[in-house]
C-alpha cells in the first residue's frame, strides 16, 4: 500500500478545557511507549478540565495507551 507508514490512520488528542494543546499521530509510529509531554502552564492557579480523545480510521486501527500521568 502506497504512504502506508506515512499517513495518519490513528490521532490521539489531549484536550484542556476543550482546546487542543496536543495532538499526536499514528505515522511512522514504532513499537513500545513514546514519552509525551503537554506543558499546562497557562492554566497554573486554576481548575480545568483534562480530556484524551482520540480518532482512528474504519480500516486501520491503532490502539493508543495513556499510562502514568503526572500533573504537577
Amino acid at each position: 500500500m502506497t504512504g502506508y507508514g506515512h499517513t495518519a490512520y490513528g490521532t490521539p488528542k489531549v484536550k484542556v478545557d476543550g482546546t487542543t494543546p496536543a495532538a499526536y499521530a499514528n505515522a511512522d509510529a514504532s513499537s513500545g511507549y513514546v514519552r509525551k509531554t503537554v506543558g499546562l502552564s497557562p492554566c497554573k492557579g486554576r481548575t480545568v478540565k483534562l480530556e484524551f480523545a482520540g480518532t482512528e480510521d474504519a480500516y486501520l486501527s491503532t490502539v493508543f495507551l495513556a499510562d502514568d500521568i503526572t500533573i504537577g
